[in-house]
């Protein structure tokens, strides 16, 4: 569904999104709740190749190996976020990130949120970013060999996001589909799979990176993240001052039209951009190593399956984990409180 697409009433996608404004969808890719709840909550969604090494790649350039430091400090040092798995951590938690229920959701927006985006729309995409570029632009996408949909959105094929919304209360179903030259990942979640939408997006912005003539280093494919697009074809510095070119916003007011296509709030892309700090960070130095096969299950339900005091992160910072008799901060006794006049 396009953005101008009309829905049963007439009204264009454009113009429901349009009204959304700050009441929830403009907040759905703020930072999510890593430590949400268990149960029938937070899901284990299948990972398609693209969204997976897309993410390992931006991992790759936020936490990159160091083993200079492992010669300085130790070995434990030298890991990077590709070794504890950061790439996932991420995917699960966008994934997570936000629960829709039928309270806050009308028939109209939950129409305006789904997305069903094939191979065809997606070369439709690329058509329409070309139209824009100038000469100049053009040929530099051309000489980086970002002239197809392999070449910019990698082995995705296709986005389906169906967002069901039954009844007046209680969760909406979410059906999802992410295909790509090898499979097809599917389900149903309660929860807005936004990873394999913000991998898209990310190809997206990498391609008008290129087109601006803002890498520093060469754009080549990447055999270690095979299944990505645009982004990956950058270096890690490159990757990094993309994302950083997006958290400015200046690539959602230039793909505005584009970017509806695939994301109902495209102005929320800077914040996502935040999180992936963020979150990386929270990540590496959590215990989410340790975790091993259970990482990915609700966190009531995982199981530290490697000594806590032989997980990397706490090797890293040589925390000794909680104990009793720290002194804490318990803020200052209030002996009397003074009413504001308003």
């Amino acid at each position: 569904m396009g953005p101008n697409d009309k829905h049963g009433n007439g009204l264009s996608r454009r113009t429901v999104l349009g009204g959304i404004g700050g009441t929830g969808i403009a907040s759905l890719a703020g930072l999510p709740a890593v430590t949400a709840g268990a149960g029938d909550g937070p899901t284990t969604l299948e990972t398609s190749t693209h969204t997976r090494d897309t993410f390992r790649s931006i991992v790759d350039a936020i936490v990159p190996e160091t083993p200079s430091l492992a010669d300085e400090l130790g070995s434990e040092h030298e890991p990077g976020g590709l070794d504890v798995d950061l790439g996932e951590f991420l995917i699960w938690n966008y994934n997570n990130s936000e629960e829709l229920r039928a309270e806050g959701l009308s028939w109209l927006v939950a129409s305006a949120l789904s997305i069903d985006v094939g191979e065809s729309d997606l070369e439709e995409i690329l058509e329409d970013v070309r139209d824009d570029h100038s000469t100049i632009e053009g040929y530099r996408v051309r000489r980086a060999g970002l002239t197809d949909v392999d070449t910019v959105f990698g082995s995705l094929r296709g986005l389906e996001i169906g967002v069901d919304r039954p009844g007046d209360e209680g969760r909406v179903d979410v059906e999802y589909a992410i295909t790509t030259t090898e499979e097809t990942v599917d389900g149903e979640s309660v929860t807005y799979p936004y990873a394999p939408v913000f991998a898209a997006i990310f190809d997206l912005v990498a391609l008008e990176f290129v087109a601006r003539g803002e890498p520093e280093d060469d754009v080549e494919a990447r055999s270690a993240f095979d299944g990505g697009g645009a982004l990956v074809r950058l270096s890690p510095r490159d990757r990094l001052r993309c994302l950083e070119w997006l958290f400015g916003g200046e690539p959602v007011e230039i793909l505005e039209d584009e970017l509806s296509e695939l994301i109902a709030a495209p102005e929320t892309m800077p914040d996502v951009v935040m999180t992936l700090q963020i979150l990386a960070v929270m990540g590496y130095y959590s215990e989410w190593a340790g975790y091993g096969e259970t990482k990915t299950d609700p966190p009531t339900e995982r199981d530290l399956e490697t000594p806590i005091d032989e997980v990397q992160s706490r090797q890293q910072t040589d925390y000794p984990g909680l104990e009793p008799g720290y002194a804490a901060y318990r803020g200052v006794e209030v002996s009397e409180f003074q009413e504001n006049d308003y």
